[in-house]
């Protein structure tokens, strides 16, 4: 079995609903891959749950096991954020998230966080050490997947992590060019930017086999 934990801070009054999309479009895939017997097991952490307490008292048993933690929301270069409280914070006890696959798509995260995790026995980390924008326009259904298609191809496909992470890349390229062929260079340039700003730290080689747990 490989558990998923996913968070996404739904009540944030700018991208509540885009980061709750997010949750929900990886959680559809995942659901998919259970009903066709894959060994998935998700759960859903609701917003006003995701705090550090929260977390380190329900979910005291798996820091024991291997799983893997996908977060949408807000950030800065020492944490991940919800409810404009840091969730996950460089210099704290991460213990729980040894052994995991830690992917965020929160501003600046992986600029000192990212590191942090990794230091405290995290196996990989995949997220940004720069700002970066999530398009709410025309383009949503872009952002949406660039923030989703690492960890579905990840969860779907036997590759490896940093096969995943490239993947990331390949997609805000496309998708870069497609806009500069829609003549919108300063969409493209913001896909541009994301891309760059997109960091791995950790092991490459990790696959998700390396995540199961009886």
């Amino acid at each position: 079995m490989i558990r998923v934990l996913i968070a996404s801070d739904d009540s944030d009054t700018k991208l509540g609903e885009y980061f709750k999309a997010c949750k929900e479009d990886l959680i559809a895939v995942i659901n998919a891959e259970i009903e066709a017997q894959k060994p998935l097991e998700v759960e859903d952490i609701p917003s006003r749950n995701s705090n550090n307490a929260y977390l380190n008292i329900k979910y005291v048993d798996f820091k024991e096991i291997p799983f893997l933690w996908a977060s949408f929301s807000h950030g800065n270069e020492n944490s991940v954020k919800f409810n404009g409280t840091a969730l996950i914070s460089t210099g704290d006890d991460n213990s729980l998230f040894a052994n995991t696959l830690f992917y965020t798509n929160s501003c600046l995260s992986g600029k000192f966080l990212g590191p942090d995790l990794i230091s405290q026995n995290c196996r990989t980390f995949i997220g940004y050490d720069q700002s970066i924008v999530a398009f709410k326009n025309d383009y949503r259904e872009i952002s949406l997947k660039c923030d989703t298609i690492g960890i579905i191809s990840f969860l779907t496909s036997d590759i490896t992590a940093i096969v995943a992470f490239k993947q990331i890349i390949q997609y805000y390229t496309q998708q870069a060019n497609r806009l500069l062929d829609l003549e919108d260079p300063l969409s493209a340039a913001l896909l541009i930017n994301a891309r760059e700003a997109l960091v791995f730290h950790g092991d490459e080689n990790l696959k998700k086999e390396d995540l199961f747990f009886e």
